[in-house]
């Protein structure tokens, strides 16, 4: 049977658009062969005869577009279950990747187009390949909120452990588009909710570190609002991080803001903290540390700031 998602949404689409697909678009793109576009062309229109006629009549069966999409690429997109089992009757490549490294069974997956994938998986498809930015058939099946293409590539040992290039997981990404039965499906496997944490640890820690230094470079050019902005941004991500309360109490103590001072007493907390369990404090903490000293022992916060001094003074031992 040929799960092409229905006709109508076929003829809709281009040929332009379909070779296109996820793959980067140039401003001008080279002409496709006039033989090679009336293949793809009927794989497009679900016109069998016509495409096999041009590859029986000595079209090579893994002809490429300009963006790397071949006629199997196209009959996976649109889930053409007859052209795909016949193209690799006729030895198409089912692991030949499109420039931006997308596979026929990832667009397969794509889509859900369940007896595609199968057809591709039988044909020794790669259930792991990567596209260009770490997407991998899982991945995009995830996205799409395709419940029976991830059941499928998970029993054909699909990695729901791999990260993107973003951070993201199989996990993260079903818990942001909240399809519940993927969380559900992908969450009895102890190994993937532990990675989809660490990758979350790391994600954060990333926009964390990215804000903290919007923020120093607002700081250095005397935009103090935005400054506070961008490290009350960054505490969100990492509310652990001492240097981050530090920049953020000093950056409002300059408007006199009462706030500062819970800040900066938090953040001599967390470097005690670490003094105590031995930690060497980076080079660039100590003048922090000094800094909340001073701004505390203005304040009359004396107990705090005797609190500070000493912790400065076991950070030099």
């Amino acid at each position: 049977m040929d799960h092409s998602a229905g006709g109508t949404i076929a003829r809709a689409l281009s040929v332009g658009l379909l070779l296109a697909g996820l793959a980067e678009t140039a401003a001008q793109p080279p002409r496709l062969d006039p033989q090679l576009e009336e293949v793809l062309n009927a794989v497009r229109d679900g016109e069998f005869e016509v495409m096999a006629a041009a590859i029986d009549g000595g079209m090579a069966v893994d002809a490429k577009a300009p963006n790397g999409m071949t006629a199997l690429h196209v009959a996976a997109v649109l889930g053409r279950e007859r052209f795909v089992a016949w193209l690799l009757e006729r030895g198409a490549a089912v692991n030949d990747p499109a420039q931006n490294g997308i596979t026929p069974l990832n667009r397969a997956a794509m889509g859900g187009h369940l007896g595609t994938m199968e057809l591709l998986l039988e044909a020794g498809a790669d259930v792991n390949a990567a596209a260009r930015w770490g997407a991998t058939p899982l991945l995009s099946a995830v996205d799409r909120g395709r419940t029976e293409a991830v059941r499928m590539l998970l029993a054909a040992g699909a990695d729901p452990t791999v990260t993107a290039a973003n951070g993201e997981t199989a996990l993260s990404i079903a818990r942001q588009k909240e399809h519940r039965d993927i969380v559900a499906l992908l969450a009895e496997d102890p190994e993937t909710v532990r990675t989809e944490r660490e990758a979350e640890a790391d994600r954060r820690s990333s926009r964390a570190d990215t804000h903290h230094r919007t923020g120093v470079a607002y700081d250095d050019a005397g935009d103090i609002r935005r400054a506070i902005e961008s490290y009350r941004l960054a505490l969100e991500q990492d509310p652990d991080d001492p240097l981050i309360r530090y920049r953020l109490g000093r950056a409002l103590h300059r408007f006199g803001e009462r706030e500062a001072l819970v800040h900066l007493i938090e953040a001599v907390e967390g470097w005690e903290a670490a003094i105590e369990a031995g930690e060497e404090l980076a080079p660039i903490v100590r003048p922090a540390l000094e800094d909340a000293c001073g701004v505390l022992a203005d304040a009359g916060r004396s107990e705090d700031a005797a609190r500070c001094e000493a912790a400065l003074a076991r950070s030099r031992r």
